[in-house]
């Protein structure tokens, strides 16, 4: 998950939709992609975010555009200044390993790309065969 972060936080298209705080650029930019990591490998969550922990784009759960992001290991990347993992309890109540990258352009901070892995998705994967 860590060089998925990586790797979007290093596309050269990024920046400009996080300078704008374009939501339908980022929805344009990472929906199939998102669509393909949530079908290939049960990521539950691919969230974009300003500086400010403020959603540009949530793209498992739109609604949430403008939310204030306050999950602890949002603030660690913040604190630390690098990309941060760990668990955490997901929205739904259930067990989620979470990462976050900070997303940086000509040494200022943009915001931050987050995925998450909610453990009961792949649990009933496994279980159904």
């Amino acid at each position: 998950m860590g060089s998925l972060l990586e790797v979007l936080a290093a596309d050269s298209r990024l920046p400009a939709v996080f300078e704008t705080r374009n939501s339908e650029g980022i929805e344009k930019l990472y929906r199939k992609t998102f669509e393909l990591l949530r079908k290939n490998y049960h990521i539950s969550s691919l969230i974009f975010i300003d500086a400010q922990q403020c959603v540009i784009n949530d793209l498992a759960r739109p609604e949430r555009r403008n939310a204030i992001v306050n999950r602890f290991i949002f603030s660690e990347a913040k604190r630390s200044g690098t990309a941060v993992v760990g668990l955490d309890v997901g929205d739904s109540g259930g067990l989620t390993m979470r990462m976050v990258t900070p997303v940086v352009h000509c040494g200022v901070l943009l915001g931050y790309i987050g995925a998450a892995i909610d453990f009961s998705e792949i649990m009933s994967s496994v279980a159904s065969g």
